[in-house]
């Protein structure tokens, strides 16, 4: 499946390491590698900016901010479900025929297609740019150069996992935009807040805590639940 586009991934990667390599960048890279604060709170403070924001298209932007964060969701379950389904891609600095790859001592077990970094903050900035284009094309940028360009950096996703990841994530949100039903979610979501706004502030910190962790928390869990069931059954 990856033999069509694996020609052009050595070629960028190759490219990327010798022509132009920085060390500079590099050591940004690894610092915002292992800072999610860095990668994900801008846009989660975005979130919450508009969301207390007063103006006309108050009720309008809570609307598209509670999609926002229902597609989040969306982005992570679809992206984990596509790697886990696909066939498995090895990470590029497993790969022999690229040259001068850092090792970034973190071995991920999961296939390297797609990048779910790249679903969930590309379905981020496309909820924000419904809002604000300005905005959104700034988040667009975010998720480029801060988010993405440093995994291909340090070798754990090849540029088309990371366009494949950015054309997903954008999808979820154009689609589930046009689906009537989140419609119904939506509105009961903000039923809930004007009248229980003391639980429904606690989980939305929960929701936007969970986005800036890239949901690893839940996931923890729910790999420790299914890990569980399968001891049981055998």
């Amino acid at each position: 499946m990856y033999s069509v586009i694996q020609p052009f991934d050595n070629t960028a990667m190759n490219f990327i390491f010798t022509s132009a390599h920085s060390a500079v960048y590099s050591w940004l890279a690894s610092y915002v590698y292992l800072n999610n604060t860095v990668k994900f709170l801008p846009l989660v403070l975005v979130i919450c900016w508009y969301w207390s924001k007063k103006t006309p298209q108050q009720a309008l932007n809570r609307q598209i901010l509670v999609e926002t964060v229902f597609n989040s969701l969306l982005a992570i379950f679809f992206g984990r479900l596509l790697a886990l389904t696909l066939p498995f891609r090895a990470r590029p600095f497993l790969n022999p025929e690229l040259t001068n790859i850092p090792d970034p001592h973190v071995l991920r077990t999961w296939s390297s297609f797609p990048s779910d970094h790249a679903v969930l903050s590309f379905a981020l900035a496309a909820s924000l740019f419904r809002i604000s284009p300005t905005i959104g094309i700034l988040a667009f940028l975010h998720a480029s150069i801060v988010i993405c360009l440093p995994r291909v950096v340090l070798g754990l996703h090849y540029p088309s996992d990371i366009i494949g990841g950015a054309i997903l994530g954008v999808l979820i949100v154009i689609i589930s935009a046009k689906i009537k039903a989140r419609e119904k979610l939506v509105n009961f979501t903000l039923d809930i807040e004007s009248k229980f706004a003391e639980i429904f502030y606690v989980f939305a910190f929960i929701l936007l805590y969970e986005i800036i962790e890239m949901f690893e928390s839940i996931r923890g869990v729910v790999a420790k639940i299914l890990a569980l069931l399968r001891h049981i059954v055998a």
